[in-house]
């Protein structure tokens, strides 16, 4: 499903993804963790770091982040 994401394509176990600045905190309130990644260089709060993980993992976060998205 697209939720209107921007995604940086990667070849490592993790992409980063402009969210938008207060999904980060509210993701972890529904339980699903991603990390911050304002720390790399050139990036503020409106980005996170998602780690590659099993389909039904990822169907986890895509739910939760299209809830957030949803109320924001």
């Amino acid at each position: 499903r697209s939720l209107g994401v921007e995604v940086v394509a990667s070849t490592t176990s993790f992409v980063l993804a402009r969210v938008g600045v207060g999904v980060h905190p509210a993701l972890r309130e529904a339980g699903v963790a991603v990390r911050r990644a304002d720390t790399f260089p050139g990036l503020g709060p409106e980005w996170v770091r998602i780690a590659v993980r099993p389909p039904e993992v990822t169907g986890r976060l895509v739910s939760a982040l299209g809830d957030v998205l949803a109320r924001a």
